[in-house]
């Protein structure tokens, strides 16, 4: 016999009185990134890391003037001045002469937030994710992970 959806006890976890509530804190984080020049990217790809000399990027700012198309309205009823361009920042870096490979340098932090949610107001909806978590370490997906980023 096939159950009607219709007539099934609506699940009293996501009724509307009642509202779900399930946050997660960020587990991973990712330091900001030093850009190096190096004089040899074998060296990058075969790992011999003691070879490479290392000179640190160095990011300039800029302004430019960007296109301007806000003279067309009317404000207060005055038309905005057509000469005034709209100005922006823009950040560039060049690889120094005789160097032709990048290193990015780094750091990440695994935090133990992963292992269950920051916050539920269902006891069955965070067991879950704990057994969810235990199983996805038991199998090696924290490992594989981690891999993914280093």
């Amino acid at each position: 016999m096939v159950k009607d959806l219709n007539e099934s006890k609506p699940n009293p976890v996501f009724t509307k009185e009642k509202g779900l509530m399930l946050a997660f804190s960020r587990s991973i984080q990712i330091s900001e990134g030093l850009f190096y020049a190096t004089d040899g990217i074998h060296e990058i790809m075969s790992g011999e890391n003691e070879k490479m000399i290392l000179r640190p990027i160095q990011v300039l700012e800029k302004g430019i003037r960007g296109q301007s198309s806000h003279h067309i309205k009317v404000n207060n009823g005055k038309r905005a001045d057509a000469a005034n361009s709209n100005v922006q920042i823009v950040e560039s870096a060049v690889i120094p002469p005789d160097y032709n490979g990048v290193v990015l340098k780094y750091s990440i932090r695994f935090l133990p937030h992963a292992l269950k949610p920051h916050a539920c107001n269902d006891s069955k909806i965070t067991n879950s994710y704990i057994n969810l978590a235990r199983e996805y370490k038991k199998s090696g997906g924290f490992e594989y992970l981690s891999q993914l980023y280093l």
